[in-house]
């Protein structure tokens, strides 16, 4: 969720990520036989699953100067969470993952604007988040995790704009601290890879 958006654009569906690479059969299995917690009702009957925030920060930019051109009413910033190193990861889901420690957390952001303050909750979790739970904790809570922004001028994740504006930061679990990531252009080398990705 985030702290200056309504509900539905503080949510991400996984099929909106740009992922080369998806859930193998397993771990779809794993997931499906694990679910959240969800508040119980006076008659016993299950409700919404509560939300818990997980990890919160801002994204800000480095100057109102380097906005990019052509940036249409459509732009969105994409937010995601993942554990900062592949070693605590489930087997399971690094087999559907390349060995990579996948996004946990993603959010999207219409048309937004900085500097921003943003909050991953429950309700942000990938399949891949999801996927384990013990004593009411998700698998990757208590771990460090890397915080990456992409302000994507087209709002479309799976396109890579070489003036889209990118930045990452580091959450560490035993501090708590906010996440305060510094959007930037690609420089250089990114701008050549992408724009040569869109030909």
């Amino acid at each position: 969720m985030l702290a200056n958006t309504d509900d539905c654009k503080g949510r991400i569906d996984i099929k909106y990520l740009s992922r080369r690479v998806f859930l193998s059969a397993a771990t779809l299995t794993a997931i499906a036989s694990s679910s959240p917690p969800v508040a119980m009702a006076g008659d016993g009957q299950e409700t919404i699953p509560m939300e818990r925030k997980i990890v919160s920060g801002k994204v800000t930019m480095k100057s109102i100067d380097g906005l990019p051109e052509g940036t249409s009413s459509s732009s969105a910033l994409y937010i995601t969470a993942r554990p900062n190193k592949p070693d605590n990861v489930p087997r399971a889901i690094l087999d559907g993952s390349n060995g990579k420690a996948p996004p946990v957390l993603a959010s999207r952001i219409q048309n937004p604007q900085f500097p921003l303050d943003f909050q991953l909750s429950t309700l942000d979790l990938t399949q891949e988040g999801a996927a384990f739970m013990s004593n009411n904790r998700y698998w990757f809570e208590g771990q460090d995790l890397t915080i990456s922004a992409r302000w994507d001028t087209d709002g479309v994740a799976s396109t890579r704009d070489p003036t889209d504006l990118v930045g990452r930061s580091q959450y560490i679990a035993s501090k708590g601290n906010e996440a305060i990531v510094q959007l930037s252009g690609r420089g250089l080398t990114g701008k050549l890879v992408t724009g040569k990705s869109k030909n």
